[in-house]
C-alpha cells in the first residue's frame, strides 16, 4: 500500500494465492522495503532509529497517526544520504508497515516529511512549494522478497524527475 503521493514500487498479484503469499510476507515482515524521502531538519546522525507504537488519532478533519503508549509496535530507520543547509534527504528502511508510518516517525523526530501537508505545518508546506516541491517527498524505491516459488526478487523505481529537480535545486 502507497499513499496516494507516494511514488515508487508497487508488487501486483495476479491471483489469489498470490495476493495472499503476498499479504503474509508484508505482514510477517518478510519483504524488506526501502523509502527515499527529504527531511524537513537536519540530521545530526548518521542513522536515526525510531521505534515508537502508533496509533490513529481521528479528531479533527485531518485524521493524523501519532506515537502513543497504546499504538501498535513501529520501527523505521532513516538513514542519511545527503545533508543540505535545512534538510536531509534519506533512505528509509521499515520493519513495520503501519498506515503513515514514515511520515509520522518523521514528524515524532522533529523533522516532518517536504511537501506533506498531513504532517508539516502550513508554513514548511509553503516553502517547499516555493522550492518546486508539489506533493510529499516519499518514493518507494526497492522492495525485495522471495516469491511463491522461493525465488528472490527485487524491484527497483529510479527517483522520479520532478523530485529529483528538487534536490538539483537545494543547497549543500
Amino acid at each position: 500500500r502507497l499513499d496516494r503521493e507516494t511514488s515508487g514500487c508497487l508488487v501486483l498479484a495476479r491471483s489469489g494465492a498470490a495476493l495472499n503469499y503476498l499479504s503474509e510476507a508484508f505482514r510477517e515482515g518478510r519483504v524488506d522495503k526501502r523509502y527515499l524521502c527529504l527531511l524537513n531538519g537536519i540530521m545530526r546522525e548518521s542513522i536515526i532509529e525510531v521505534d515508537a507504537p502508533l496509533i490513529k488519532n481521528d479528531a479533527g478533519s485531518q485524521a493524523q497517526v501519532v506515537v502513543s503508549e497504546d499504538g501498535k509496535p513501529a520501527l523505521t530507520r532513516f538513514h542519511l544520504l545527503q545533508a543540505y543547509a535545512d534538510s536531509s534527504y534519506a533512505e528509509v528502511e521499515l520493519f513495520t508497515g503501519r498506515t503513515h508510518q514514515i511520515r509520522a516517525h518523521a514528524k515524532h523526530i522533529g523533522m516532518p516529511l517536504a511537501g506533506d501537508e498531513r504532517y508539516s505545518s502550513r508554513e514548511s508546506v509553503r516553502k517547499w512549494k516555493k522550492r518546486g516541491l508539489g506533493r510529499t517527498f516519499l518514493h518507494a524505491h526497492r522492495l525485495e522478497l522471495k516469491t511463491p516459488a522461493g525465488k528472490p526478487l527485487s524491484v527497483q523505481a529510479p527517483l522520479p524527475a520532478n523530485l529529483r529537480n528538487v534536490l538539483d535545486r537545494l543547497e549543500t
